[in-house]
């Protein structure tokens, strides 16, 4: 094994469900996409016996203790400390990520290659509803799942493409936070059914918009497919969000920004994320100064699409590579 390596990982933003409720054999699927900017880094040395250090040590101790179980593996001896950790429960998958790249970390250091998608999820305990971010995490890039049935573990993967490398994600924040863990599930029991003409209507959006739009680099097509469909996604929620989006703070802000020339908006799973596709950093950088000139209560992180995934990468005194991640 490297003596030491860092392992790094982008963030998801979610478009939105296909289909949920007792109605669907298949549960959830939808469109997702993996960005550069925010990311979750760990690094990991050698060490006596299993530490994870810094920023939620404890999850990610969680997390190796369940892939530990998974596998039926000792942990491995490793220190890993969290060096990088975006804000959790925004909208961003942060959990899914911290727990892929803690399994890669044990993975690394343990020589295990050829890993199925569904094991990466299964062993820290992910892909219950979505698995944009597991495959997301692996391949980068656009993401289309189809949904899970029961008898499946996590949503097969159904279209996998590259954004645009000029592309750029605005990624806003405002106040709040989004729903996560026995409160997500329990607003899942509140919801109704998706309609079979919304859940016919957003698979239109993906393989007719955004999937030949992402291929294309055609923006416009891209950015007005993805309002409708995240729009639309985001109906489904009303029972719980109270409309379209999980608030008036993020309603308003959908708004100003297709107010100001930014068609392709949409707020990333509960949110309170919301994100904007510019076609290229200056045209990014020009609507930053038009929001941030409105809202004085705004995070905003300007981020390209990310097309590769997770990297694991040798430490500069480290003499030998550490291989990336495999599936089959």
């Amino acid at each position: 094994m490297t003596k030491s390596f860092r392992v790094s990982s982008p963030a998801r933003i979610h478009f939105g469900l296909f289909a949920f409720g007792e109605k669907w054999e298949r549960q959830y699927g939808g469109v997702g996409a993996m960005v550069s900017l925010p990311r979750v880094q760990l690094d990991v040395r050698e060490a006596v016996s299993f530490q994870a250090t810094g920023k939620a040590a404890d999850r990610v101790m969680a997390f190796a203790t369940a892939w530990g179980k998974y596998y039926r593996l000792p942990l491995p001896p490793l220190q890993i400390h969290v060096e990088q950790l975006p804000r959790q429960h925004s909208g961003l998958g942060v959990g899914t990520q911290l727990g892929l790249c803690t399994a890669a970390a044990c993975q690394a250091a343990t020589g295990m290659k050829g890993i199925a998608a569904a094991d990466w999820a299964t062993s820290v305990g992910r892909g219950e509803r979505s698995a944009i971010g597991t495959y997301g995490f692996l391949q980068g890039g656009l993401i289309a799942e189809r949904g899970k049935t029961k008898e499946e573990r996590i949503s097969p993967l159904e279209v996998r493409c590259n954004l645009p490398e000029s592309w750029r994600f605005l990624l806003i924040r405002r106040r709040g936070e989004g729903l996560s863990g026995t409160k997500e599930r329990r607003a899942f029991l509140r919801l109704p059914s998706v309609a079979p003409q919304t859940r016919h209507r957003l698979v239109q959006l993906a393989h007719e918009g955004l999937i030949p739009a992402a291929i294309q680099a055609d923006w416009q097509l891209f950015s007005d497919s993805l309002f409708e469909f995240s729009q639309l996604a985001g109906s489904c929620f009303a029972e719980v969000q109270g409309g379209d989006y999980n608030g008036e703070s993020i309603t308003e802000l959908v708004r100003f920004l297709r107010e100001i020339g930014l068609p392709g908006v949409g707020q990333t799973s509960w949110g309170p994320t919301v994100f904007a596709l510019a076609v290229s950093q200056s045209h990014a950088e020009e609507k930053m100064m038009e929001i941030t000139d409105r809202f004085e209560d705004v995070e905003i992180i300007v981020s390209a699409p990310d097309n590769r995934g997770v990297e694991v990468i040798a430490n500069r005194l480290s003499r030998s590579c550490v291989p990336a991640p495999t599936t089959r």
